[in-house]
């Protein structure tokens, strides 16, 4: 190549600007024989890694993460309606029994998130699985053992708990005696000042709230004033 660029240009350069004339147009050529199969090897792999059409990617333990349920739930409902429930079940080391899934649909799907054992058991005789009571209770009872689920203690002139699944952040509740709802409270400096007592103190949170009663301000204001501050 050196010797065909001399006889193009003639002798209006020296040699030595000549041999690296040459040299940048053979590195030159040499860079564009190279870069079509590095291009078509780099979409070869990404094929090869690509996951079959009609399957979703899995994640690194193999199943929808907690921690991303809002950002996969559709996907994962699309696919498998249990999807997320399941990994629940998963990483808390118990079998996806029917039961137990059961418990977890019917707490996913309802809007006030918080149900007592004697709302759950109601609302498991209008499903379609229905299996005995004390099948059901038993499925309630390891999964708050296992952590899956949460008690809230409401302290009435009757013990009162309700149940939630631990899929959200820490927070607290607080619940209203007159329409009987459920509030709850996110507040990350009270969480992390709560968790520092437990420390000081040497305990370990356990999987339980003490819910605050008092009345809601839609109640209070539906009230009296001599019956605002009564409890019932």
């Amino acid at each position: 190549m050196l010797q065909g660029l001399t006889r193009v240009i003639g002798k209006s350069y020296s040699p030595l600007i000549l041999k690296g004339l040459a040299t940048v147009v053979m590195l030159f050529m040499a860079s564009r024989s190279r870069s079509a199969p590095l291009c078509k090897s780099v979409a070869q792999v990404r094929t090869m890694n690509a996951p079959p059409s009609g399957h979703a990617p899995h994640s690194h333990f193999g199943a929808w993460p907690v921690l991303d349920w809002p950002k996969n739930r559709d996907t994962a409902a699309g696919i498998d309606p249990n999807a997320l429930l399941k990994n629940l079940l998963t990483r808390s080391g118990l079998p996806a029994s029917e039961a137990r899934l059961l418990v977890l649909r019917i707490l996913r799907d309802n809007a006030e998130r918080h149900l007592s054992v004697e709302q759950l058991c109601a609302a498991m005789v209008r499903s379609e699985f229905a299996p005995g009571i004390s099948t059901f209770k038993t499925a309630i009872y390891d999964l708050t053992n296992a952590g899956v689920l949460s008690r809230v203690l409401v302290p009435l002139n009757r013990k009162l708990f309700f149940y939630e699944i631990t899929d959200q952040p820490p927070h607290r509740h607080l619940y209203c005696t007159k329409c009987q709802k459920i509030l709850e409270i996110c507040d990350e400096v009270m969480e992390q000042r709560i968790l520092h007592q437990f420390a000081l103190a040497g305990l370990k949170p356990a999987n339980f709230d003490l819910a605050r009663i008092g009345k809601c301000l839609a109640c209070a204001k539906a009230l009296p004033g001599d019956s605002r501050n009564r409890l019932p």
